[in-house]
Protein backbone atom coordinates (compact mmCIF):
# COMPACT_ATOMS: atom_id res chain seq x y z
CA UNK A 1 0.00 0.00 0.00
CA UNK A 2 2.85 2.41 0.75
CA UNK A 3 3.89 2.26 -2.89
CA UNK A 4 0.53 3.70 -3.96
CA UNK A 5 0.73 6.63 -1.63
CA UNK A 6 4.20 7.68 -2.67
CA UNK A 7 3.03 7.40 -6.26
CA UNK A 8 -0.03 9.57 -5.62
CA UNK A 9 1.76 12.53 -4.12
CA UNK A 10 2.99 13.72 -7.54
CA UNK A 11 -0.18 12.89 -9.44
CA UNK A 12 1.04 11.34 -12.64
CA UNK A 13 2.72 13.96 -14.80
CA UNK A 14 1.74 11.84 -17.79
CA UNK A 15 -1.66 13.53 -17.68
CA UNK A 16 -0.24 16.05 -20.15
CA UNK A 17 -0.59 13.28 -22.75
CA UNK A 18 -4.32 13.28 -22.21
CA UNK A 19 -5.47 16.89 -22.14
CA UNK A 20 -8.53 16.09 -24.18
CA UNK A 21 -9.72 13.41 -21.77
CA UNK A 22 -8.92 15.63 -18.81
CA UNK A 23 -10.86 18.56 -20.27
CA UNK A 24 -13.86 16.32 -20.85
CA UNK A 25 -13.68 15.04 -17.29
CA UNK A 26 -13.26 18.49 -15.79
CA UNK A 27 -16.33 19.68 -17.68
CA UNK A 28 -18.30 17.29 -15.48
CA UNK A 29 -16.85 18.80 -12.31
CA UNK A 30 -18.33 22.10 -11.16
CA UNK A 31 -15.81 24.89 -10.78
CA UNK A 32 -16.82 25.64 -7.19
CA UNK A 33 -14.70 23.77 -4.65
CA UNK A 34 -13.85 20.80 -6.88
CA UNK A 35 -17.18 19.02 -6.59
CA UNK A 36 -18.30 16.29 -9.00
CA UNK A 37 -22.08 16.39 -8.75
CA UNK A 38 -23.51 16.51 -12.26
CA UNK A 39 -22.43 13.23 -13.81
CA UNK A 40 -20.59 9.99 -13.10
CA UNK A 41 -16.85 10.59 -13.48
CA UNK A 42 -16.41 7.17 -15.09
CA UNK A 43 -19.21 6.84 -17.65
CA UNK A 44 -20.77 10.32 -17.66
CA UNK A 45 -24.27 9.12 -16.77
CA UNK A 46 -26.47 11.57 -14.87
CA UNK A 47 -28.60 8.77 -13.40
CA UNK A 48 -27.15 8.94 -9.89
CA UNK A 49 -28.21 7.91 -6.39
CA UNK A 50 -27.14 10.40 -3.73
CA UNK A 51 -26.43 9.75 -0.06
CA UNK A 52 -25.29 12.19 2.60
CA UNK A 53 -21.64 11.65 3.51
CA UNK A 54 -18.84 13.14 5.57
CA UNK A 55 -15.09 12.85 5.77
CA UNK A 56 -14.00 11.20 9.01
CA UNK A 57 -12.39 13.51 11.63
CA UNK A 58 -8.84 12.24 11.09
CA UNK A 59 -8.95 12.81 7.34
CA UNK A 60 -10.57 16.23 7.81
CA UNK A 61 -7.79 17.26 10.18
CA UNK A 62 -4.90 15.90 8.13
CA UNK A 63 -6.07 16.63 4.58
CA UNK A 64 -8.14 19.80 5.08
CA UNK A 65 -6.47 21.29 8.18
CA UNK A 66 -9.66 20.71 10.15
CA UNK A 67 -11.94 22.54 7.73
CA UNK A 68 -15.08 20.53 7.06
CA UNK A 69 -16.04 19.92 3.43
CA UNK A 70 -19.54 19.47 2.11
CA UNK A 71 -19.76 15.96 0.74
CA UNK A 72 -22.12 13.43 -0.80
CA UNK A 73 -21.69 9.85 -1.92
CA UNK A 74 -22.94 9.25 -5.45
CA UNK A 75 -23.64 5.85 -6.98
CA UNK A 76 -24.07 5.58 -10.73
CA UNK A 77 -26.99 3.38 -11.78
CA UNK A 78 -25.42 2.84 -15.18
CA UNK A 79 -21.95 1.54 -14.26
CA UNK A 80 -22.20 0.88 -10.51
CA UNK A 81 -19.37 3.26 -9.63
CA UNK A 82 -19.63 5.08 -6.29
CA UNK A 83 -17.61 8.14 -5.39
CA UNK A 84 -17.21 11.06 -3.04
CA UNK A 85 -18.58 14.24 -4.59
CA UNK A 86 -15.74 16.32 -3.18
CA UNK A 87 -12.60 15.73 -5.23
CA UNK A 88 -9.47 16.68 -3.28
CA UNK A 89 -6.89 18.90 -4.92
CA UNK A 90 -3.35 17.73 -5.65
CA UNK A 91 -2.12 19.78 -2.70
CA UNK A 92 -4.67 18.27 -0.31
CA UNK A 93 -3.82 14.74 -1.40
CA UNK A 94 -0.09 15.37 -1.07
CA UNK A 95 -0.62 16.77 2.42
CA UNK A 96 -2.60 13.72 3.53
CA UNK A 97 -0.21 11.15 2.12
CA UNK A 98 3.04 12.79 3.16
CA UNK A 99 4.92 10.27 5.33
CA UNK A 100 1.93 7.99 5.01
CA UNK A 101 1.64 5.52 7.88
CA UNK A 102 4.71 7.02 9.49
CA UNK A 103 5.07 7.69 13.20
CA UNK A 104 3.25 11.04 13.17
CA UNK A 105 0.50 9.73 10.90
CA UNK A 106 -0.19 6.84 13.24
CA UNK A 107 -0.15 9.06 16.33
CA UNK A 108 -2.59 11.55 14.82
CA UNK A 109 -4.94 8.84 13.65
CA UNK A 110 -5.01 7.02 16.97
CA UNK A 111 -6.19 10.26 18.63
CA UNK A 112 -9.56 9.98 16.88
CA UNK A 113 -9.50 6.25 16.10
CA UNK A 114 -8.23 4.44 19.25
CA UNK A 115 -8.14 1.07 17.48
CA UNK A 116 -5.53 2.36 15.03
CA UNK A 117 -2.57 1.24 17.12
CA UNK A 118 1.10 1.03 16.16
CA UNK A 119 0.70 -2.72 15.73
CA UNK A 120 -2.31 -2.32 13.46
CA UNK A 121 -0.54 0.33 11.40
CA UNK A 122 2.48 -1.92 10.92
CA UNK A 123 0.32 -4.87 9.96
CA UNK A 124 -1.33 -2.84 7.17
CA UNK A 125 1.92 -1.69 5.67
CA UNK A 126 4.02 -4.85 5.94
CA UNK A 127 1.70 -7.80 5.52
CA UNK A 128 3.78 -10.48 3.84
CA UNK A 129 0.99 -13.04 3.94
CA UNK A 130 -1.32 -10.77 1.95
CA UNK A 131 1.50 -9.84 -0.41
CA UNK A 132 2.21 -13.49 -1.24
CA UNK A 133 -1.47 -14.33 -1.67
CA UNK A 134 -2.05 -11.41 -4.01
CA UNK A 135 0.90 -12.45 -6.15
CA UNK A 136 -0.35 -16.02 -6.20
CA UNK A 137 -3.83 -14.89 -7.25
CA UNK A 138 -2.46 -12.93 -10.21
CA UNK A 139 -0.16 -15.72 -11.34
CA UNK A 140 -3.01 -18.24 -11.25
CA UNK A 141 -5.18 -15.90 -13.35
CA UNK A 142 -2.43 -15.59 -15.94
CA UNK A 143 -1.90 -19.37 -16.09
CA UNK A 144 -5.64 -19.87 -16.48
CA UNK A 145 -6.08 -17.33 -19.28
CA UNK A 146 -2.82 -17.50 -21.24
CA UNK A 147 -1.78 -20.31 -23.54
CA UNK A 148 1.91 -19.40 -23.29
CA UNK A 149 2.90 -17.41 -20.22
CA UNK A 150 6.54 -17.41 -21.34
CA UNK A 151 5.47 -14.94 -24.05
CA UNK A 152 5.55 -12.21 -21.41
CA UNK A 153 8.78 -10.36 -22.14
CA UNK A 154 8.15 -6.89 -20.68
CA UNK A 155 6.08 -6.29 -17.51
CA UNK A 156 5.11 -2.90 -16.05
CA UNK A 157 3.71 -2.32 -12.57
CA UNK A 158 2.20 1.16 -12.81
CA UNK A 159 2.57 2.80 -9.41
CA UNK A 160 4.34 -0.33 -8.24
CA UNK A 161 6.64 0.93 -5.43
CA UNK A 162 9.38 -1.74 -5.19
CA UNK A 163 7.62 -4.11 -7.59
CA UNK A 164 6.83 -6.47 -4.71
CA UNK A 165 3.48 -7.52 -6.17
CA UNK A 166 4.87 -8.83 -9.45
CA UNK A 167 4.68 -12.64 -9.16
CA UNK A 168 8.06 -14.25 -8.52
CA UNK A 169 7.29 -16.86 -11.19
CA UNK A 170 7.59 -14.10 -13.83
CA UNK A 171 11.25 -13.43 -13.07
CA UNK A 172 12.14 -14.65 -16.57
CA UNK A 173 10.66 -11.42 -17.98
CA UNK A 174 12.02 -7.88 -17.85
CA UNK A 175 10.17 -6.25 -14.94
CA UNK A 176 9.72 -2.53 -14.47
CA UNK A 177 7.89 -0.17 -12.13
CA UNK A 178 6.73 3.33 -12.89
CA UNK A 179 7.13 4.90 -9.48
CA UNK A 180 7.71 8.61 -9.00
CA UNK A 181 8.61 8.44 -5.30
CA UNK A 182 12.17 7.39 -6.02
CA UNK A 183 11.96 4.24 -3.89
CA UNK A 184 14.53 1.62 -4.83
CA UNK A 185 12.94 -1.42 -6.53
CA UNK A 186 13.63 -4.99 -5.54
CA UNK A 187 16.55 -6.84 -7.06
CA UNK A 188 15.89 -7.71 -10.70
CA UNK A 189 13.19 -5.03 -11.09
CA UNK A 190 13.92 -1.65 -12.63
CA UNK A 191 12.44 1.83 -12.41
CA UNK A 192 11.31 3.34 -15.67
CA UNK A 193 10.96 7.05 -16.38
CA UNK A 194 7.95 8.86 -17.74
CA UNK A 195 9.77 9.54 -20.99
CA UNK A 196 10.54 5.86 -21.55
CA UNK A 197 7.09 4.46 -20.80
CA UNK A 198 5.92 4.87 -24.38
CA UNK A 199 9.11 3.48 -25.90
CA UNK A 200 8.44 -0.04 -24.63
CA UNK A 201 6.20 -2.78 -25.96
CA UNK A 202 4.44 -3.92 -22.81
CA UNK A 203 3.16 -7.50 -22.64
CA UNK A 204 1.60 -7.11 -19.17
CA UNK A 205 0.62 -3.95 -17.32
CA UNK A 206 -0.38 -4.05 -13.65
CA UNK A 207 -2.28 -1.36 -11.79
CA UNK A 208 -3.04 -2.51 -8.26
CA UNK A 209 -4.75 -0.49 -5.52
CA UNK A 210 -4.17 2.88 -7.18
CA UNK A 211 -7.47 3.97 -8.75
CA UNK A 212 -9.47 4.07 -5.50
CA UNK A 213 -7.38 7.07 -4.40
CA UNK A 214 -7.35 9.12 -7.60
CA UNK A 215 -9.37 12.38 -7.87
CA UNK A 216 -9.55 11.76 -11.65
CA UNK A 217 -9.35 7.97 -12.13
CA UNK A 218 -10.24 8.09 -15.83
CA UNK A 219 -7.04 10.06 -16.48
CA UNK A 220 -5.00 7.13 -15.23
CA UNK A 221 -7.16 4.56 -17.02
CA UNK A 222 -6.68 6.40 -20.32
CA UNK A 223 -2.93 6.53 -19.74
CA UNK A 224 -2.89 2.77 -19.22
CA UNK A 225 -4.95 2.19 -22.36
CA UNK A 226 -2.52 4.26 -24.40
CA UNK A 227 0.37 2.16 -23.13
CA UNK A 228 -1.24 -0.98 -24.51
CA UNK A 229 -0.44 -2.54 -27.88
CA UNK A 230 -2.21 -5.38 -29.65
CA UNK A 231 -2.16 -8.47 -27.38
CA UNK A 232 -1.06 -6.52 -24.29
CA UNK A 233 -2.64 -7.77 -21.06
CA UNK A 234 -3.67 -5.40 -18.29
CA UNK A 235 -4.45 -6.45 -14.74
CA UNK A 236 -6.37 -4.09 -12.47
CA UNK A 237 -6.89 -4.81 -8.77
CA UNK A 238 -8.90 -2.75 -6.30
CA UNK A 239 -10.35 -3.13 -2.82
CA UNK A 240 -13.98 -4.25 -2.82
CA UNK A 241 -15.73 -2.07 -0.27
CA UNK A 242 -19.46 -2.15 0.38
CA UNK A 243 -19.87 -0.72 3.89
CA UNK A 244 -21.83 2.23 2.50
CA UNK A 245 -24.48 -0.16 1.15
CA UNK A 246 -25.53 -1.22 4.64
CA UNK A 247 -29.19 -0.82 5.58
CA UNK A 248 -28.51 2.08 7.93
CA UNK A 249 -27.33 4.24 5.03
CA UNK A 250 -30.31 3.59 2.75
CA UNK A 251 -32.71 6.16 4.20
CA UNK A 252 -32.70 9.58 2.59
CA UNK A 253 -33.14 12.77 4.57
CA UNK A 254 -36.54 13.30 2.96
CA UNK A 255 -37.70 9.85 4.11
CA UNK A 256 -36.53 10.53 7.66
CA UNK A 257 -38.34 13.87 7.82
CA UNK A 258 -41.59 12.16 6.80
CA UNK A 259 -41.44 9.90 9.85
CA UNK A 260 -44.12 10.59 12.47
CA UNK A 261 -43.01 12.91 15.28
CA UNK A 262 -39.64 13.48 13.70
CA UNK A 263 -37.97 16.73 14.64
CA UNK A 264 -34.71 18.30 13.61
CA UNK A 265 -33.32 17.65 17.08
CA UNK A 266 -34.15 13.94 16.82
CA UNK A 267 -32.62 13.81 13.36
CA UNK A 268 -29.35 15.18 14.61
CA UNK A 269 -29.23 12.92 17.67
CA UNK A 270 -30.72 9.66 16.44
CA UNK A 271 -30.34 9.61 12.67
CA UNK A 272 -26.73 10.68 12.32
CA UNK A 273 -25.98 7.16 11.12
CA UNK A 274 -27.57 8.16 7.83
CA UNK A 275 -24.36 9.98 6.86
CA UNK A 276 -21.82 7.71 5.13
CA UNK A 277 -18.28 8.06 6.54
CA UNK A 278 -15.58 8.56 3.91
CA UNK A 279 -12.07 7.46 4.81
CA UNK A 280 -9.11 7.78 2.44
CA UNK A 281 -10.71 5.93 -0.48
CA UNK A 282 -12.85 8.26 -2.57
CA UNK A 283 -13.69 5.82 -5.40
CA UNK A 284 -15.51 2.49 -5.16
CA UNK A 285 -15.46 0.22 -8.19
CA UNK A 286 -17.65 -2.72 -9.15
CA UNK A 287 -17.31 -5.39 -11.82
CA UNK A 288 -19.91 -3.47 -13.80
CA UNK A 289 -17.70 -0.37 -13.62
CA UNK A 290 -14.69 -2.13 -15.10
CA UNK A 291 -16.84 -3.77 -17.75
CA UNK A 292 -17.99 -0.28 -18.74
CA UNK A 293 -14.40 0.99 -18.84
CA UNK A 294 -13.39 -1.76 -21.27
CA UNK A 295 -16.66 -1.84 -23.22
CA UNK A 296 -14.94 -1.55 -26.57
CA UNK A 297 -14.36 -4.08 -29.33
CA UNK A 298 -10.59 -3.60 -29.08
CA UNK A 299 -10.57 -5.03 -25.53
CA UNK A 300 -11.44 -8.53 -24.39
CA UNK A 301 -12.19 -9.11 -20.72
CA UNK A 302 -10.66 -12.50 -19.92
CA UNK A 303 -11.45 -12.71 -16.23
CA UNK A 304 -13.25 -10.47 -13.76
CA UNK A 305 -14.61 -11.03 -10.29
CA UNK A 306 -14.17 -10.60 -6.56
CA UNK A 307 -12.06 -12.68 -4.22
CA UNK A 308 -11.11 -12.82 -0.55
CA UNK A 309 -7.37 -12.56 0.02
CA UNK A 310 -6.09 -13.90 3.32
CA UNK A 311 -3.65 -11.99 5.46
CA UNK A 312 -2.12 -12.67 8.87
CA UNK A 313 -5.20 -11.76 10.93
CA UNK A 314 -8.13 -12.28 8.58
CA UNK A 315 -9.06 -11.59 4.97
CA UNK A 316 -9.68 -8.65 2.67
CA UNK A 317 -11.90 -8.60 -0.40
CA UNK A 318 -10.64 -7.44 -3.77
CA UNK A 319 -12.12 -6.86 -7.20
CA UNK A 320 -9.90 -7.84 -10.12
CA UNK A 321 -10.02 -7.64 -13.88
CA UNK A 322 -7.73 -9.16 -16.53
CA UNK A 323 -8.11 -7.67 -20.01
CA UNK A 324 -6.33 -8.15 -23.32
CA UNK A 325 -6.17 -5.70 -26.21
CA UNK A 326 -7.09 -7.56 -29.40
Amino acid sequence: MNRIIKFLTSFVPLEKWHNKQKDELNSKITEKNFYAEKACIICGSTDLIKKSAFFVPFLTKRMFNGKKKKNQLYTCKNCGFSYSSYRPTDEEMAQYYQNYRGTEYQRQREETEPSYTKEFNYMLGYNKVEEENRKKNLYNLLIKNMSNISALKNILDYGGDEGQFIPDELSFAKRFVYEVSGVKPLEGIYNISEEDLYTQHWDLIMCCHVLEHMPNPMDTINILKNLMHKNTYIYIELPYEDYFEEEKYKLTLAEIIKRPKSTLKKLLKKEKFNYVPIHEHINFFREKTLMNVFNDKQYQILDIGTKEISYAYGATKIIYCLVQKV
